[in-house]
């Protein structure tokens, strides 16, 4: 079976797009293999989560920008013709959904040359892709589709607090947007007005006016928008090109700055949401979350959210589109987040809030034990930020979960009291380090022994998947210490399922 009779899902895979692959490198690279794979995922199950699609999306088309700069420096070959390097060159920008129509308008040249078989070549592997992208655009849903009825466990799974989570700063962020939302859409809409003003005299006062493409050559972003509103003509008697205004151009204009205020809407919230909702969820003990400042500016925005907590911490969080161009000149949105006045439950500002020291420090929880004889546990917890489970008197150790803040104080008590617990990372099971899933097992226990049910709607991982999962890592450990390769080294200590 040849590989365009193949069904799409079997086409989806990394293997079947070297050109693409090869313009990208590290990070890059990773993303766009991911989004291969989520887009092969998608069309197996028929739905895909709006978030992944939307960051699929992104990826392969930042890929295809890549894969173009190759192509144009084919196409400024003396051996290709002005009507290839018309739309290779000086076209507008392609992406995934656009490939289609660029494949007719070559194909309709009926031309040969090194720059048109490179573009095929490219555009034919991008096909697949812009298929997955555009069947999918269809059936994006908010959350992943649930498993088959056959597959589920009938177990006890109480809600997690991401969900409530999550929706809480969710709907923060759409109401940042939103509100804004027809200011975001006439900014854009002005920009567009005001460059293209800017062109239309250049070229009124210009000897031999440019083409569109010509005149913003620094700026293709710029170049493809104007393309749209204006129509360019050549007078063969005068040998120069004729440019006019478009009469759908103020349509054009309108349809443009939508679908900027839409993207800039679904990117705003998907971008800032995980990295926001992470630590809040982290943390805990949310007692308010406010918005407190909303800006509009030129191709982006910002918004800052206030949260506060029971325990008297707080923070801000400074949440924001920015328009860049990169070394290409073009336009891209960045997610800059930043964290301002963060107080910790003691009142003293924490230091340095950068993104890592957020999780970490301000959000951090540890679980585990404290070794401490039994008649101790008023002492201990009188402490900020200590909450103690049952005594183990096996061990002579109380179960327990600490804050960041509390772990620092124990050192000064660490003659009397040993803590020896982990941080919960709350990353997906699979890329659990090996702490990690102590923590994890350590919360369980520690949960367990409160018998409060409230603590399991902070249920990240169900036990018995944790079980699993930690006694299936100890069998390849001990299978890769058996029979890996004679390097001489002993695999890792796993963890010892409890």
């Amino acid at each position: 079976m040849s590989e365009s009779t193949k069904p799409l899902a079997d086409r989806l895979v990394v293997e079947n797009f070297p050109l693409l692959r090869a313009s990208v490198q590290g990070r890059s690279l990773q993303r766009f293999e991911q989004a291969v794979a989520h887009l092969a995922e998608g069309i197996r199950l028929d739905a895909i989560p709006n978030v992944t699609l939307t960051e699929a999306k992104e990826a392969v088309n930042r890929t295809i920008d890549e894969a173009e700069q190759s192509l144009r420096d084919v196409a400024r070959g003396d051996d290709t013709p002005e009507a290839v390097k018309d739309i290779l060159i000086w076209g507008s920008i392609p992406y995934a959904h656009t490939i289609p129509g660029r494949i007719k308008k070559l194909q309709a040249l009926r031309v040969e040359c090194p720059a048109m078989t490179a573009a095929m070549a490219l555009y034919e592997e991008i096909l697949p892709l812009s298929a997955a992208l555009d069947d999918l655009k269809k059936k994006a849903i908010k959350k992943a589709p649930p498993k088959p009825a056959e597959e589920r466990k009938e177990r006890f799974a109480p809600n997690r607090p991401q969900n409530a989570t999550v929706m809480l700063v969710r709907n923060l962020l759409l109401g940042i947007v939103n509100e804004k939302f027809d200011e975001v859409r006439e900014h854009k809409a002005e920009a567009l007005r005001r460059t293209l003003h800017r062109y239309l005299g250049a070229v009124a006062d210009a000897e031999k006016p440019q083409r569109p493409a010509e005149f913003f050559k620094d700026r293709p972003g710029h170049a493809s928008d104007i393309s749209e509103l204006v129509d360019v003509k050549r007078d063969a008697a005068r040998k120069v090109y004729v440019i006019t205004v478009r009469d759908d151009a103020e349509a054009t204009i309108a349809k443009k700055a939508q679908e900027h205020a839409d993207y800039v809407r679904d990117v705003f919230v998907n971008k800032n949401l995980r990295k926001t909702t992470a630590i809040v969820d982290a943390k805990g003990n949310l007692k308010d979350a406010t918005v407190r400042h909303i800006s509009v500016y030129a191709d982006g925005l910002d918004g800052t959210l206030k949260f506060a907590f029971e325990d008297g911490s707080s923070f801000s969080a400074k949440q924001q589109v920015v328009g860049s161009h990169s070394i290409h000149g073009r336009f891209f949105l960045r997610y800059p987040l930043t964290f301002h006045d963060v107080t910790m439950p003691d009142g003293k500002p924490m230091p340095q809030p950068s993104e890592e020291r957020m999780n970490l420090i301000f959000a951090g929880r540890y679980y585990g034990t404290i070794a401490a004889p039994e008649s101790e546990r008023r002492l201990l917890e009188s402490m900020p930020g200590i909450r103690l489970g049952a005594y183990d008197a096996a061990k002579g150790a109380f179960l327990v979960e600490l804050t960041e803040e509390a772990l620092r104080k124990l050192d000064d008590f660490s003659a009397d009291f040993r803590a020896d617990v982990k941080p919960r990372s709350f990353e997906d099971l699979a890329n659990m380090t090996d702490d990690g899933l102590a923590a994890e097992l350590a919360w369980h226990a520690w949960a367990a022994s409160l018998n409060d049910a409230r603590i399991y709607e902070r249920l990240h991982v169900p036990l018995d998947e944790l079980q699993a999962h930690v006694a299936q890592k100890a069998r390849d450990k001990a299978m890769q210490k058996s029979f890996g390769p004679a390097s001489g080294k002993d695999a890792s200590p796993g963890i010892t399922p409890s």
